[in-house]
């Protein structure tokens, strides 16, 4: 009786997670305002290029967090756990540091459009990643309250303290590092002072770190490579904009893929108890019931979608023409974009295929169509196709479309244990 109230409490999670998300997207929208398209086009294209230093920025680390330290929680290998945040942020460190020197090189030979908001990208993506270790060490306790709670406080955090920033200053780089501040304090405090002690104690033993290096790397370096091909599948789109769309052009974009943004966020943290689950469940041998229940948390999420989907369009266009002056060329990108959302939202097969160690055929997937998308993407731009807005939506579709079908088949494929479960 007490497991059950005790699981019955952590998914009051929901909500608070639904709040965050709103408070980040109302955010975005709000940066749109107050920058004009131009200034919100560069912004977001700081944002893309941070996220992605972000990903790299632990050489995988953060994806072999999320995968086995919900085991280790599970089989009481806390000391596990906490050498392996050490080894996390200690890599963390050591490239964003890299990093920056980098940028600063690039700033001196003069390759930087606007230097001051690319001199804040090491800082920026550091502390999403920081975040990131922050929160999965909290998610292999399957502490999802505490989780719920942490994003509330970064959504409302951010929000006041950047969009302040950006009212006063409208200045890229400032809000970019008042943003980092805010996320890099919460993430310190989602791990909290115990384990901050415990890790540094780790640190100074480096033994431990070159051990938990040895065996953890190899599995880091093949989830980061996972995780970069899906990136650029996810993001294929948004890179190409960067290329040949003018800074007006992106921003009307970027604010119609501002519901993308807000899909993915809000798929990872419905991820924050559905992984947990599925790896403990996987860690007793039960895969029959993690792959029923991928499939309904997905046939469930599609279902909503099938009902919200034109409400939601209504909405958000609404929303557009009475907040975003200038902004009218998002309203198609937003009606194309959206049904790739809930396709995203509803995307668990990603994590099963993860979990069940089928990272080399996802990721040879993933590039087989990166790959056809380019080939496609380059013969269209030499028959003279203009990329618009419109048509690099329609580009994110497909790429959503043939990476759930790619997944799905990852996943569920029965392997000869399966059969004989």
């Amino acid at each position: 009786m007490t497991s059950r109230v005790t699981t019955g409490r952590q998914w009051c999670y929901l909500p608070l997670l639904a709040i965050a998300t709103a408070l980040l997207l109302a955010k975005s929208f709000a940066y749109a305002r107050l920058f004009g398209v131009s200034q919100f086009g560069l912004f977001s294209q700081c944002l893309l290029i941070g996220n992605a230093a972000a990903l790299f920025c632990g050489l995988g680390m953060q994806w072999v967090a999320q995968k086995q330290w919900p085991q280790h929680a599970a089989m009481q290998k806390s000391t596990r756990v906490d050498a392996s945040v050490a080894l996390a942020l200690f890599v963390g460190m050591i490239l964003t540091a890299g990093g920056f020197l980098a940028v600063l090189v690039a700033f001196m030979m003069g390759q930087l459009a606007s230097p001051a908001a690319f001199l804040s990208l090491p800082v920026f993506s550091l502390s999403q990643y920081l975040f990131t270790v922050g929160v999965t060490s909290v998610r292999s306790e399957l502490d999802f309250l505490r989780f719920a709670r942490l994003s509330v406080g970064r959504a409302s955090l951010t929000a006041v303290l950047g969009l302040g920033v950006a009212a006063l200053s409208d200045d890229v780089a400032a809000v970019l590092l008042t943003e980092a501040v805010a996320t890099a304090l919460i993430g310190m405090n989602a791990l909290g002072g115990g384990r901050l002690m415990r890790v540094a104690g780790l640190v100074r033993t480096s033994s431990v770190i070159v051990e938990t290096a040895r065996l953890e790397m190899p599995s880091a370096i093949r989830l980061l490579a996972l995780s970069a091909i899906s990136y650029a599948l996810f993001n294929l789109d948004r890179w190409i904009g960067v290329m040949t769309l003018s800074s007006s052009a992106y921003g009307t974009y970027a604010a119609g893929a501002l519901v993308l943004l807000a899909f993915d966020t809000l798929q990872a943290m419905l991820n924050v108890a559905v992984q947990p689950l599925m790896a403990r469940r996987l860690a007793t041998g039960d895969s029959r019931w993690v792959i029923r229940f991928a499939h309904a948390c997905t046939a469930a999420t599609i279902g909503v979608g099938a009902v919200a989907c034109v409400p939601l369009i209504t909405a958000l266009q609404w929303t557009v023409l009475r907040v975003l002056p200038g902004f009218e060329g998002s309203l198609t990108v937003i009606s194309i974009l959206v049904p790739a959302g809930f396709l995203r939202l509803a995307d668990f097969y990603g994590t099963l295929a993860i979990l069940r160690d089928r990272e080399i055929v996802l990721a040879g997937g993933a590039i087989g169509i990166c790959l056809i998308a380019l080939v496609s993407v380059v013969l269209a731009s030499r028959s003279g196709m203009v990329f618009t807005p419109i048509r690099l939506s329609v580009l994110a579709l497909t790429l959503t479309i043939g990476a759930f079908v790619l997944r799905a088949c990852v996943a569920c494929f029965p392997e000869k244990q399966d059969a004989h479960a």
